[in-house]
């Protein structure tokens, strides 16, 4: 499911009707549309409110990645989508999250922002 990240909540309240993915665990990607360029994460609060924190930060120039953060200030906001990947049950979301980092060859420095010290990630265990 895609849509653009950084509409104002109530437009993005259409993409997200399904009341289940709101309260969804699972993995997203925030991805640039200009570069093809993904954050992959997880979330444990459902896919609704992890919109809202991105959302919020990067319109704030305060999200913790830096490199996102600076590609979000120089293509601005029209330039994200936020792209539920999969709902997953918690006890499967490192598996799931290092699966999609591979497939989309997202980290940092290839075609994407991930930072393995950041976040989350920091307690993923790297196969």
């Amino acid at each position: 499911m895609r849509y653009h990240a950084w509409q104002p909540i109530y437009q993005t309240m259409k993409f997200l009707a399904d009341k289940s993915l709101n309260e969804a665990t699972g993995i997203y990607a925030v991805r640039g549309a200009w570069n093809d360029f993904h954050l992959v994460g997880q979330t444990m609060q459902g896919m609704l409110k992890r919109y809202k924190q991105h959302n919020w930060k990067l319109r704030r120039n305060r999200h913790e990645n830096p490199a996102l953060q600076n590609s979000y200030n120089r293509h601005g906001s029209d330039c994200f989508e936020f792209l539920v990947l999969e709902s997953a049950p918690i006890s499967t979301l490192n598996e799931r999250e290092i699966y999609w980092i591979k497939k989309l060859n997202s980290m940092r420095g290839q075609k994407g922002w991930k930072e393995l010290k950041r976040g989350w990630s920091k307690r993923l265990i790297w196969p």
